[in-house]
């Protein structure tokens, strides 16, 4: 899967999430392993994703807890990458007849694809984008938008801590470079505790990114398997008719929340397919592999290129 956000980063990567801040640090070698890490639980309101307002409800609680994070695993503090909610981006996959020479021709054109979606001005926006591939309607792109002032305040908080930002993505694009490289359809799930992400992807290569905010009053596992669920039937569909996509051939399911709950087997019971995972540290337990992953993910990527375009 391609990556978004930044081309190089250190081996040092945090995830800020609704309730939650982890930091992991990677050893070298050619075989990255975790040489350190921390995961907390926020208080309430602390952290509070949206895309268009500020998310920082309590500041001095950030602070602190991005103070401990760097105690326990960079005491030198250095440059490091973050990895956000999906649901402070907008993401899609869109297909243009053709593709403009030039970053601020493409810009526009990025732009002008994503403006309607977005519930701020598009001037606001920090866009990056990525070539996919050429088809016969013509070429593909990964694209995503945040504004720039969301992103822009977290930064601040990490910074003031001696944590400077060089690399900003989403959880789900990180995760999706972990998913293995087949031939046919893979529908990638990720829940967290206040939203969830469906991919849908052939041969590899995404078609198809949709996110959903759960209710702020009701983010039981229960109410967030059944609103996965439901949405699972309209996904393969939607991927089916409208965007050529071939039968599924397999499902895997990444979860960050606190508890697992029964969506793997509600999943496999909807689809008749067994449900794969997202591997994990090894030796290391599920719920605590599941909120370490994405920063793990991120900074194992070290030093390596993406191919992604960026633009201010």
């Amino acid at each position: 899967m391609p990556r978004i956000f930044l081309p190089a980063q250190p081996t040092l990567a945090a995830e800020l999430d609704d309730g939650r801040l982890s930091l992991v640090r990677v050893g070298g070698g050619a075989r990255p392993e975790m040489a350190g890490f921390f995961t907390e639980d926020l208080p309430v309101g602390a952290y509070a994703p949206a895309p268009a307002q500020s998310n920082i409800g309590d500041p001095d609680a950030l602070r602190q807890a991005i103070r401990r994070a760097r105690a326990c695993v960079a005491p030198g503090g250095g440059p490091m990458a973050l990895c956000l909610p999906d649901t402070i981006f907008r993401i899609s996959v869109v297909t243009v007849d053709a593709l403009p020479r030039g970053v601020d021709a493409q810009r526009d054109l990025v732009g002008w694809r994503l403006k309607k979606t977005l519930p701020y001005r598009i001037e606001d926006a920090q866009l990056a984008w990525q070539v996919l591939g050429q088809r016969p309607e013509g070429t593909t792109l990964l694209a995503a938008a945040a504004k720039r002032r969301v992103v822009a305040e977290v930064e601040a908080l990490f910074e003031a801590e001696g944590l400077r930002v060089g690399c900003v993505t989403a959880g789900t694009l990180v995760l999706c470079e972990m998913l293995p490289r087949v031939e046919g359809s893979t529908l990638f799930v990720h829940a967290a505790e206040a939203w969830f992400s469906l991919v849908m992807a052939n041969a590899s290569m995404p078609t198809l990114f949709r996110c959903k905010s759960l209710p702020s009053g009701d983010r039981s596992a229960e109410a967030r398997e059944s609103m996965i669920a439901a949405e699972i039937a309209p996904t393969l569909e939607y991927h089916a008719s409208r965007l050529g996509g071939t039968p599924l051939q397999r499902c895997v399911l990444h979860q960050s929340t606190r508890e697992e709950g029964s969506l793997a087997q509600r999943l496999q019971d909807a689809l008749s397919l067994p449900v794969e995972s997202i591997p994990v540290t090894a030796g290391m337990p599920r719920p605590l592999a599941g909120r370490l992953s994405a920063a793990c993910a991120l900074a194992r990527r070290g030093l390596r290129g993406s191919g992604a375009v960026e633009a201010a």
